[in-house]
């Protein structure tokens, strides 16, 4: 059980009096300083007029809570949109002209971080690079997230998420050896980048505490997903011949794999000498444990057992499959659509998931959630919340503070 800190005096949040400037766009800059907003910064959404791409993504929430695909209204906000952005101040400011960049570095003047998510050169061409950024503010940390990073041959290249997972060889890692290759089911190089960038910004934030000065934080996608995937020892596989896909199994270890039920599939694991002892007796096999005695031969002959495996999996639903190994302690899961998990018994107990609601009627579409920071703390209440502001709705307010 989690530690009960109850009895003490509750901690703020850690990034309380921190000022974020998020001018990232669609995914992983609006993440990245999503996630500082559930750590207790305040976060300014500054957007050029019209917003970014995903404002225009229906469906779209209404203020009296509804949502429905009919055409934006100036007040409305599309849900894809709600999902990054919650908890955020909106500011709508063309900072490509003259003197909405001039109210810009005001704002940089009074922020502690910047987030952006541009190309290399964005940011120059805008007379925004970081040398003017550090010296309107000298303690500002400026976080650029881009596709290759801002060296290197590759810096130019386009830099969506399935463009750099199909670079780093993610994807190609991915699906079954006999099969194309699988794009990951969500932009993975997109979501990890972010995560990255937050470390960084804590990482420059600590040591500007500690000298006073702030510094660029260059984060690359493609060092991010190079990084996962070389946690796994690639150049062994190279050496032996491993097929660059293996599916759902491991050529590591056995049994491993993804079995059918009788209404949907489950995955069984029985990597341990004692798991698969259990496993071959709840099989009804008992056999096969004299005759794979070591991980070695259950390795040479994965594909005998998955088929044994198989033929007992497919006789039984999901549930009482699981129920059944969970009883002989034998690691397994069902595998479960997405949005189970929006109702999950596990998601409910941590309090995963957030509600949504326009800011203009709070708890109004309650129905829609998004995911909130996976950290909790013993004695600080993290998360931001869940009322998503109109494009531009604190142009004015925030903007006034500067005059």
């Amino acid at each position: 059980m989690r530690p009960d800190d109850s009895a003490r005096a509750p901690l703020p949040a850690p990034l309380a009096g921190v000022t974020v400037l998020d001018l990232g766009r669609v995914i992983s800059g609006p993440l990245c300083s999503l996630t500082l907003a559930e750590l207790g910064a305040t976060v300014i959404r500054v957007e050029k007029p019209g917003g970014d791409s995903s404002w225009q993504l229906p469906p779209f929430l209404h203020e009296d809570g509804s949502i429905d695909d009919d055409r934006r209204g100036p007040r409305d906000i599309a849900l894809s949109h709600a999902k990054r952005d919650h908890g955020k101040l909106s500011v709508e400011l063309d900072y490509t002209s003259p003197e909405g960049r001039e109210r810009l570095l005001r704002l940089v003047g009074t922020a502690d971080v910047l987030v952006e998510n541009f190309r290399p050169d964005v940011m120059a061409a805008l007379g925004l690079g970081y040398d003017v950024l550090s010296a309107a503010n000298p303690r500002l940390i400026h976080c650029s997230i881009t596709g290759y990073g801002h060296d290197g041959p590759f810096r130019e290249r386009h830099g969506m998420a399935l463009l750099v997972a199909a670079m780093s060889g993610a994807i190609a890692k991915t699906g079954f050896p006999d099969g194309a290759p699988v794009a990951p089911g969500f932009p993975v190089a997109d979501h990890a980048a972010s995560v990255y960038a937050v470390v960084a910004i804590l990482a420059a934030l600590r040591q500007r505490d500690a000298h006073g000065v702030g510094q660029f934080v260059d984060v690359s996608m493609f060092d991010v997903m190079t990084n996962l995937l070389w946690d796994e020892p690639l150049d062994q596989y190279e050496d032996e011949g491993y097929p660059h896909r293996t599916g759902n199994t491991d050529l590591r270890g056995a049994p491993l794999n993804v079995y059918p039920s009788a209404d949907g599939w489950v995955v069984v694991m029985g990597l341990s000498q004692a798991h698969f002892d259990r496993l071959c007796g709840v099989l009804g096999r008992p056999e096969l444990a004299a005759r794979y005695p070591d991980l070695a031969a259950r390795v040479a002959a994965a594909e005998q057992i998955d088929e044994a495996i198989a033929d007992w999996t497919r006789t039984l639903p999901t549930d009482e499959l699981v129920r059944r190994l969970d009883a002989i302690d034998v690691p397994s899961a069902p595998v479960n659509v997405p949005w189970t998990t929006r109702t999950h018994a596990q998601t409910e107990a941590r309090g995963m998931l957030v509600e949504l609601s326009h800011s203009a009627t709070p708890g109004a579409a309650a129905r829609y959630r998004a995911a909130r920071i996976p950290i909790a703390m013993s004695r600080t209440a993290l998360g931001a919340s869940g009322a998503v502001r109109p494009l531009g709705a604190d142009t004015r307010e925030v903007l006034d503070e500067l005059d």
